[in-house]
């Protein structure tokens, strides 16, 4: 009897932990059917934002493609200012059978600052056509990107601060001294304008212009440009050249004469408020040769007469950068240096300059 119980009470404990196996498999298999339908709920949300995340990406990189200038028929002048904004001088053109219209822009940094208009000093009033001294024309008459052709009346060069200058005739960089004859300075920020009414820059040139100094991009200006007058004196076989100095603020389109009736020309761009001149016409290039620095008030703050033969060669930049700036000097023994001074003249620090062999 008690063996009989014994089986049954066994068979009732197997019974009851098959339910239980049982119970706990299916509660398992029912998670695990929860767990991966919510894993293919995760991708397909994951797979949607990215195809919403490359969209944004593929329209913001779009956006990012379109130049507001390629939409205009030329291009005439780009320039970056010390602040990095980025400047485009833009024209369009339109002609029938009996008249042409031109209208000029400014874009900055990819926006109109002066949208296309024919009411700015480039453009003649009367002719509608662009004017660069007593010349006239359109825009395929105009260099561009340095590329010289025959045709060619007038040229649009980027200056600083916003502001764009005309040139008179075919200057592929520079003209033969080195800096711009121009005729119009604009400063589209402010919308201000520069009109030349100096003497003639050359004796055979019957158009009044200037000469504006050119800048180098490491120039420290300070929203001041140089604007040097050179004329003639006396009559063959006596003739002499003079020169007039003027600072030009490209705030006020304002200029201001510092140096009158000097023999001396200016030969290097403003750095840290002061200036370069010499017996030599401007070239912007390594090595001028330098006898003074002035200030804008046209005092002369610094004289290197006194080294070599009474002018001294820059070693580097032909201004201040910093505050410094280093020439070349050569001692009695012949010995060559290179010396580094302050604004006040003073000497910083001398190199012996190493000899090549």
């Amino acid at each position: 009897m008690k063996e009989k119980l014994l089986i049954i009470v066994f068979s009732i404990i197997v019974v009851i932990s098959i339910i239980i196996v049982m119970v706990l498999a299916n509660r398992q298999s029912e998670n695990s059917t929860e767990s991966a339908s919510g894993d293919s709920l995760s991708y397909d949300y994951s797979e949607e934002n990215n195809e919403n995340d490359y969209t944004d990406y593929y329209e913001e990189e779009t956006t990012q493609a379109i130049k507001l200038s390629d939409s205009c028929d030329k291009i005439f002048a780009t320039g970056t200012d010390e602040n990095g904004n980025f400047y485009e001088l833009v024209a369009n053109q339109e002609e029938t059978y009996d008249n042409v219209k031109i209208e000029i822009g400014v874009i900055k940094n990819n926006k109109w600052l002066l949208e296309p208009t024919s009411d700015i000093p480039f453009i003649d009033e009367e002719t509608g056509l662009i004017k660069a001294g007593n010349s006239t024309f359109g825009i395929d008459d105009v260099l561009i990107n340095d590329y010289e052709f025959d045709n060619v009346y007038g040229t649009f060069k980027y200056v600083a601060d916003g502001c764009f200058c005309i040139c008179k005739g075919k200057q592929k960089n520079r003209s033969a001294t080195g800096a711009s004859q121009c005729t119009i300075i604009y400063n589209a920020e402010n919308k201000k304008a520069y009109y030349n009414n100096g003497e003639p820059y050359l004796r055979y040139d019957e158009e009044s212009n200037f000469v504006l100094v050119d800048l180098d991009k490491e120039a420290k200006h300070g929203n001041h440009l140089l604007i040097q007058h050179r004329y003639s004196i006396g009559g063959l076989p006596f003739e002499e050249f003079r020169s007039d100095f003027y600072v030009l603020d490209t705030n006020t389109m304002k200029t201001k004469m510092i140096v009158e009736g000097t023999e001396y020309n200016i030969v290097a761009p403003i750095g840290d408020g002061l200036f370069a001149v010499g017996d030599s016409l401007y070239s912007n290039t390594v090595g001028n040769a330098i006898m003074y620095f002035y200030d804008l008030e046209g005092n002369e703050v610094i004289d290197l007469t006194s080294y070599n033969d009474g002018e001294v060669y820059s070693a580097g930049e032909s201004y201040f950068v910093d505050e410094k700036f280093t020439f070349l000097a050569e001692n009695d023994a012949g010995t060559e240096f290179q010396v580094t001074i302050d604004t006040k003249g003073k000497v910083i620090s001398s190199v012996e300059k190493l000899k090549q062999n």
